[in-house]
């Protein structure tokens, strides 16, 4: 599913897991995960945009047959073991609406998309936040050739 957007322009696309309909009309997004799902640290700090796009997406009519407002979102936990099909709904900061999460997760994509199309960001930086905990390559290292400009061993040469 694709949405155009003109400012600057560009197109958002994507596909959700699943998308509900709830009894009062509105939606609920899931996405299935294999691996862990985002910390409610990073969703509230809005490090995790997936789910809060795809309810902009459904707002604009992005997704033929479920347009509406979003009520819900969360994530399920496909694995074995006690943890299998466990729910994580997704957390917003205090005090804000889910509405306005997801208001303001596109808005900093917007922001995102401009610095990156017409800003001076070039060559774009292969890992702008990197996780310190994570155990993967990530999906681009490989093009990005990071292990070369990355010291593995935490020093100079000749230290």
């Amino acid at each position: 599913i694709e949405l155009p957007l003109s400012d600057p322009p560009f197109v958002l696309s994507g596909r959700a897991d699943r998308i509900d309909r709830t009894r009062s009309g509105g939606l609920e997004i899931i996405d299935f995960k294999t691996g862990q799902a985002p910390a409610p640290k990073e969703m509230k700090q809005f490090f995790s945009p997936q789910l809060p796009l795809e309810a902009y997406m459904a707002r604009m009519g992005g997704f033929v047959g479920a347009e509406g407002l979003t009520e819900a979102m969360a994530f399920i936990k496909l694995s074995h073991g006690p943890k299998a099909l466990e729910i994580t709904p997704y957390a917003v900061p205090d005090g804000m609406s889910l509405g306005d999460a997801i208001e303001t997760v596109f808005a900093r994509f917007q922001n995102h998309v401009a610095a990156m199309l017409l800003g001076d960001n070039f060559p774009m930086t292969a890992r702008v936040l990197p996780k310190a905990n994570q155990r993967f390559k990530g999906d681009y290292d490989h093009l990005a050739r990071t292990e070369e400009w990355t010291l593995l061993d935490g020093g100079e040469e000749g230290e």
